[in-house]
Formats: structure tokens, C-alpha cells, sequence
């Protein structure tokens, strides 16, 4: 125990250790019997540990976002990885652009310069932010927002046809699966009656 300290070291463990879990600061106080303002200074205490290293980031990086607490601008923190390891580097309370820029020009050009990839969604400032900050990096993009972006763009076009084709409306609404189904999965031998076709076919959903 820290001299004109009443909490414990063992408590001051518990609740860094709490606070790594999906659990409200509020509640975290409430478990181990001290203030809020109490875990808050633990917490800040804790990170104080644990400051990234402004020389060095992997070559490899992975940009994502997150829901946050409400305090956070538009509610959406940003964290950032190893992308070969996967082991978190840092995390920004904010992801918008000046901040982000001005967190990662923190690190020296050596550092920065040294990435190789970086691997983000189609969030259109972490392209500007790399283009900036990152000028030796190569932009890589989640193929899963790729695949997302590619069925959401198939479902808008299926839904304007559907609305113009009266004809085939009901055949578009009910078998809309089939159109983002990988075509190595659709069955092409067993026939039963479908009633939005009003005869025998292999269509299945």
C-alpha cells in the first residue's frame, strides 16, 4: 500500500484488471467498494504504465473503430493493432481526422516511416490520414467491408427493380438470398414446387 493510501495494492490490481472488461466505471466502484473518482484515478494511474513507444510502430498495422462511451465525439473511439500479431498498439478516444493526425505525429518520422501496410475499411479520412502521415505505407482494404459494401450496393439494385417489376416483385422479395449466395452452394438437383413460380423448380433459399 502507497503511503497516505488507504486502498490496497491488490485493490488498485482488481480494478485495472475490471476495467479491461465491458463494465462501467460506476459499476466497477460499487464492486470494490471505493468512489468513482476513486477507480478513475486507478485507471489513469494504470496507463500511466503503459505509454506507446514514439520511436518504434509495427510495419504492419490494422486501423478499426469501436462504439464507445458517450463521451467520445460521434461515440466512436479509434484502436489500432499489429496486423500480423493482432496485439492492440494503442487506442484514440476520438477517430476523427485532425485528432488522429495530431496523436500519430507524436511518433517520429523513423517510426512512421518504417510501416509497410496498413489494413482499414473504406472510412474515407484514415486514407487521407495515411496519405499524410504514412507516406511509405500501403493502403490494404478489409476485403470483409469489400463484401459488405459489394451486398449492400446488390440489395439497393435488387430493391429498384423489384419496385419497377410488378411482374416479379414477390420473386425478388422472397428469394432475395439467392442473389448474394456463393454459386457453389445452390442446389441444382432437387426440385420442389414454389409457389412464386407457380411450377416445379430447383430454387431453394
Amino acid at each position: 500500500m502507497a503511503k497516505n493510501c488507504c486502498i490496497s495494492n491488490n485493490t488498485k490490481v482488481s480494478i485495472a484488471l475490471n476495467a479491461k472488461d465491458k463494465i462501467s466505471e460506476k459499476d466497477i466502484a460499487i464492486k470494490h467498494n471505493v468512489y468513482h473518482a476513486t477507480v478513475s484515478r486507478v485507471i489513469d494511474s494504470f496507463y500511466s504504465y503503459y505509454q506507446p513507444n514514439n520511436h518504434y510502430l509495427p510495419k504492419h498495422l490494422c486501423f478499426d473503430e469501436f462504439k464507445s462511451v458517450k463521451s467520445a465525439a460521434g461515440a466512436m473511439s479509434f484502436i489500432f493493432c499489429d496486423s500480423e500479431t493482432g496485439e492492440m498498439v494503442d487506442i484514440v478516444e476520438d477517430r476523427r481526422l485532425h485528432v488522429l493526425k495530431e496523436y500519430f505525429l507524436r511518433y517520429s518520422k523513423k517510426a512512421r516511416d518504417a510501416v509497410k501496410t496498413i489494413v482499414i475499411d473504406m472510412y474515407s479520412p484514415y486514407i487521407s490520414l495515411i496519405h499524410e502521415v504514412f507516406p511509405k505505407a500501403e493502403i490494404v482494404l478489409d476485403k470483409f467491408h469489400i463484401l459488405q459494401l459489394f451486398s449492400r450496393a446488390l440489395n439497393k439494385t435488387r430493391i429498384n427493380v423489384m419496385n419497377r417489376d410488378k411482374k416479379n416483385y414477390n420473386k425478388l422479395k422472397t428469394y432475395w438470398k439467392l442473389l448474394l449466395k456463393d454459386q457453389t452452394k445452390l442446389d441444382y438437383k432437387n426440385y420442389t414446387y414454389h409457389r412464386c413460380f407457380k411450377k416445379i423448380t430447383s430454387v431453394s433459399d
